[in-house]
């Protein structure tokens, strides 16, 4: 198994961050503010919904992680 480098961690878990609260974003627009949309697609997008916080979630530890083995402020 690699091991990638903090500062590394720390860029990818922000670039991560960053992607996945956008499609986050984009999934609460289809769930709610499309209501033309086929009911299949509003239902996948209400499920990614509670998939892509949990994501945020998991992007905003690894941040974390990372900035704590840099010696960085952890807020």
């Amino acid at each position: 198994m690699k091991v990638i480098p903090s500062g590394q961690r720390l860029r990818l878990s922000n670039q991560l961050l960053v992607i996945v609260a956008a499609l986050f974003f984009l999934s609460i627009v289809t769930a709610y503010a499309l209501p033309s949309l086929p009911m299949t697609v509003q239902i996948i997008a209400h499920i990614m919904t509670i998939v892509l916080s949990a994501m945020i979630k998991l992007c905003y530890l690894a941040r974390i992680q990372a900035q704590h083995a840099l010696g960085l402020k952890v807020y």
